[in-house]
């Protein structure tokens, strides 16, 4: 990542004003000298959400969520830190700079330049949408009964029909050739070198990206009986790669929670329609097939997902595909059942919100719908058509790293196939040696509790509100041991949040919360400021955070400047070590709970269904005989 120097992000810290940001998101009242809003981040309906102005830092009570300006853009916008920094600083008017620098000045200008051309051409189709020309457009607008808040909310345009009206207008206004060429507003006809419109006589909708930028549009025909494309998208550039944007995402990401799905349409006016119906956990991708990357904007935000294809067969052949990206991510997928020939824009205009708030809540669990359409287009009554419906569900049902999960999966197919579970499972195997390539090879299951795959690049960091679990009285102590080494090193609780393998599940007391609130200091660069904001919250009055804050048994490790390196490195050893010691002891515990899980597992099942499970408790084993302390 670029060097930012720390004045500049202090600077940023000290100028962004974290109660105008959240009020963006949500409504703040003040009480007394904080603020206090309904979070963000989950759903609730009385305020939780505590804004402290001096320190300007957050912390929910609710979902145990804390930062500052910072982390709080991470959290709404979906970006890294570093885009949470370039993001503040330009609302901030304040100059990066490594920004700077000719080289990277150079660049940043041109796509800077690029992104105001993008803007700049949103309000001009928006300006041409008025004009007497654009009565074919405001025609079509009508017959889909659009009315003028959608069509402000979602800025839709017109491109007049002309070879090169925006090109002029755009040289007109200081934008080069190239400019235009780059983000896709023009073509260059090789042999001339000259430019012309890309869109002509079309009704425009931009398109954003996370950050809620205008990166490219989407333009639709307005002449039904014209021998063209119904739709015409930018091209793939720089700003614009349509495996990698969702519509509307940028709108539709904050009310996720409050919906707890995310509803995914195949087009733009299916999206507006579903925003217009209050249902603006609606988005789209864009002019292409749904991706992992899809897949993984959702994850980030949500748990579930509903899907509101066409039920025509391409659309029956999108839902299978959609539901094994979403599967793979660990999704949870229902199906909205529409109409055969009707989309959400259609149903929205014959019956209004009502009834599409009714037909998108009428939803069935992905693979029971799969199941029904298959079973509609294959005669299972006959076992090379059955076989072939089995092995189409299982590829979606593969995906699924859960081992439960997956297996109640394939429970409840040969149930309703009237197959034995055996069979089933065996099968499950070849789909899964297949995959590999290497036939005969035995099903393996993830256990669900083991460190997750690496994270992907790009992909945020997890929020320090982890999954919570109650643990006995007795493993208290190890928690308590845990805290007192964080709040003593930073580099150990820097290193314990930001590598997600090493984390620990904490539990749903006042001790957990503490540690998770030194994590998601020490992940914003504030670990510092941990101690105190701790000692001055409700936390320390829990006798083992209190315990921790006064009488850290490892306080006499923390380095001073007296010590030379030999002691310094002798008590940083030994600082690593008792966090090992606490990671340790807390995963043989979880070890222990898995394995008590399997064998409840076992108990319920017959011997010849038993030996998946039999192969994850001899890996548990394994792992739990390999962190024993020497």
């Amino acid at each position: 990542m670029p060097h930012i120097p720390e004045d500049v992000i202090e600077q940023i810290k000290q100028r962004a004003d974290l109660v105008e940001l959240v009020s963006q998101v949500t409504p703040v009242h003040q009480r007394g000298s904080d603020f206090w809003a309904c979070c963000p981040f989950h759903h609730e309906k009385t305020p939780s959400f505590k804004i402290n102005t001096e320190r300007q830092s957050y912390y929910c009570f609710g979902c145990k969520k804390s930062g500052n300006a910072i982390s709080f853009v991470k959290e709404t916008v979906n970006t890294d830190f570093l885009g949470a920094i370039r993001w503040l600083a330009a609302r901030l008017n304040i100059d990066i700079p490594e920004d700077s620098q000719p080289a990277n000045a150079a660049r940043r200008q041109w796509k800077d330049t690029c992104l105001k051309l993008l803007d700049d051409a949103t309000l001009w189709y928006r300006e041409q949408l008025q004009l007497p020309h654009a009565q074919l457009a405001r025609s079509y607008i009508d017959s889909r009964e659009l009315d003028q808040n959608a069509v402000n909310r979602f800025m839709l345009g017109y491109s007049p029909d002309g070879w090169d009206t925006f090109t002029v207008w755009a040289r007109r206004h200081g934008y080069s050739d190239d400019h235009l060429v780059a983000t896709g507003l023009a073509v260059r006809k090789e042999e001339r070198a000259s430019l012309y419109d890309r869109f002509r006589n079309r009704l425009m909708f931009p398109i954003w990206n996370e950050l809620g930028r205008v990166v490219g549009f989407s333009a639709r025909i307005l002449e039904p009986d014209a021998k063209m494309a119904k739709y015409v998208n930018s091209p793939e550039t720089d700003f614009f790669q349509k495996g990698q944007l969702l519509y509307a995402y940028h709108l539709a990401r904050t009310a996720f929670k409050d919906a707890g799905r995310a509803i995914v349409c195949e087009g733009q006016l299916d999206v507006i329609a579903c925003h217009r119906a209050g249902l603006t956990c609606a988005v789209a991708a864009q002019g292409t097939a749904f991706t992992e990357h899809h897949a993984r904007m959702l994850k980030r935000s949500t748990s579930r997902v509903t899907l509101a294809f066409d039920a025509d067969t391409a659309g029956q052949k999108a839902t299978i595909r959609t539901v094994t990206l979403l599967h793979a991510q660990g999704l949870a997928v229902d199906v909205a059942t529409l109409p055969p020939g009707d989309d959400p824009d259609g149903i929205f205009r014959k019956g209004g919100p009502q009834a599409l708030n009714a037909m998108l809540a009428a939803t069935t669990p992905a693979l029971q719908f799969l199941l029904r359409q298959l079973q509609a287009a294959h005669d299972t009554t006959r076992p090379e058509e059955l076989a072939a419906v089995v092995r189409q569900l299982l590829e979606t049902i593969r995906p699924i790293a859960d081992p439960v999960t997956r297996a109640a999966h394939c429970q409840w197919l040969a149930n309703e196939l009237h197959l034995p579970e055996d069979i089933v499972l065996q099968e499950m195997r070849l789909v899964d040696d297949n995959q590999r390539g290497q036939l005969g090879n035995r099903l393996q299951l993830q256990s669900p509790t083991l460190p997750s795959p690496p994270r992907q690049p790009g992909a945020p960091h997890p929020t320090r509100a982890l999954p919570a679990f109650t643990l006995p009285v007795a493993h208290e102590n190890i928690f308590q041991n845990l805290l007192e080494v964080i709040l003593t090193s930073s580099e150990l609780a820097e290193r314990l949040a930001n590598d997600e393998t090493l984390t620990p599940q904490l539990p749903d007391n006042p001790l957990g919360h503490a540690i998770s609130l030194v994590l998601a200091f020490a992940e914003q660069g504030e670990w510092n400021e941990a101690a105190a904001d701790i000692a001055a919250s409700k936390l320390a009055e829990y006798p083992p955070v209190g315990k921790a804050l006064t009488q850290n048994q490892y306080a006499h490790l923390e380095p001073t400047a007296s010590d030379d390196q030999e002691r310094t490195l002798t008590k940083r050893q030994k600082l690593e070590q008792a966090l090992s010691d606490c990671l340790n002891r807390l995963r043989r515990i979880d070890i222990d709970r898995q394995l008590r899980q399997l064998r409840q597992q076992m108990a319920e099942l017959p011997q010849e269904q038993q030996q998946p499970l039999l192969q994850q408790m001899t890996e548990l084993i394994a792992q739990k005989k390999a962190l024993a302390t020497p």
